[in-house]
């Protein structure tokens, strides 16, 4: 069995499984500038994927992604498609466009996160945090359900959460938006779509183990990403003052590359091993129960009442056959 840690790269984890890379169809989201998702892509281009789609919103970057990892792996098929998270309209208009590319989806990787910071909701008035990284992901993931299924046994929803998510010990389902604002820190707002992440992929589980498929969440690390400089230094301070009183403090902590920080994320796409594992968190390539021991009631409670909510929020149901 293999081991992987908090130094692995995720090039080790690719040179490991490449049977689980060749000939699949991946789709990751965020990959853009010096991040784990562009990392992963890197990684996962050096083993004959039938298609790589990096989806974000940032045409331009995606391209230069695109180019850098062509110069290493001039044959890898990469490409992209526009879409705006903080858009279900535009969430919808995407998942077309991956369906055509992809009819069959092996491994739909949601990595994409927006930094904590200042209130704001979205078009949809959905407070940012949780929109962009959780109910937008739910929202696709269903959208491309089919495409998934018809990859058939062993496909994966990856989504990339933090351990942030220990943070809270429940979901709050009736006030999502923080009273519009007046009840909402940054760190709040992270820690909540953070343990969305992790409670969603419960309920995901559970309704991809008849077709023999599986999902996993994941905490990436602490990791020297482009992300840390767009929180500002206000939130930065306020948030490692709540993980000091709760014993979690970040800093000093050694970082991790964003090589390393993708490590994790694929082993939750590509370890076969994980099979028999479906709705696990992963921290430093391992399974870990930390950010599940954090809920104060049941999980699969929470998860079964998480889905039913962000139905509405996305104003539909479903049913998947």
């Amino acid at each position: 069995m293999p081991v992987f840690n908090a130094e692995s790269t995720g090039q080790d984890v690719v040179n490991t499984f490449p049977e689980q890379v060749k000939d699949r169809t991946i789709v990751i989201t965020g990959a853009t500038g010096s991040s784990i998702g562009s990392a992963a892509a890197l990684a996962l281009a050096s083993a004959s994927p039938r298609k790589i789609i990096l989806v974000n919103r940032n045409a331009t970057k995606s391209q230069e992604l695109i180019h850098f990892i062509n110069t290493s792996y001039p044959s890898a098929p990469i490409t992209h498609i526009v879409c705006d998270l903080s858009s279900l309209k535009s969430v919808e208009e995407a998942s077309f466009e991956i369906s055509k590319e992809a009819p069959s989806l092996d491994i739909l990787v949601n990595n994409a996160a927006t930094p904590p910071g200042p209130y704001s909701q979205t078009v949809d008035g959905i407070e940012s945090q949780f929109a962009i990284d959780y109910v937008s992901h739910f929202f696709l993931t269903n959208l491309l359900m089919p495409n998934i299924i018809a990859a058939g046994l062993g496909a994966r929803v990856v989504n990339v959460s933090s351990s942030a998510a220990r943070h809270r010990t429940q979901l709050d389902f009736e006030d999502y938006n923080f009273s519009n604002g007046a009840k909402y820190t940054a760190f709040d707002g992270y820690t909540q779509a953070k343990l969305a992440i992790v409670v969603f992929t419960i309920a995901l589980a559970k309704r991809m183990e008849k077709f023999q498929m599986q999902s996993f969440s994941l905490h990436p690390g602490s990791i020297l990403s482009s992300m840390r400089s767009q929180v500002s230094s206000d939130d930065w301070k306020a948030a490692e003052k709540r993980r000091e009183e709760a014993g979690t403090k970040t800093e000093g902590v050694k970082k991790q590359t964003v090589e390393q920080g993708c490590s994790t994320m694929l082993v939750a796409a590509l370890d076969p091993e994980l099979a028999d594992h479906s709705g696990s968190y992963l921290s430093d390539g391992v399974i870990s129960t930390e950010a599940i021991h954090a809920l104060d009631s049941g999980a699969d409670e929470a998860a079964e009442k998480l889905w039913k909510i962000t139905e509405k929020l996305v104003g539909r149901e479903f049913t998947w056959s």
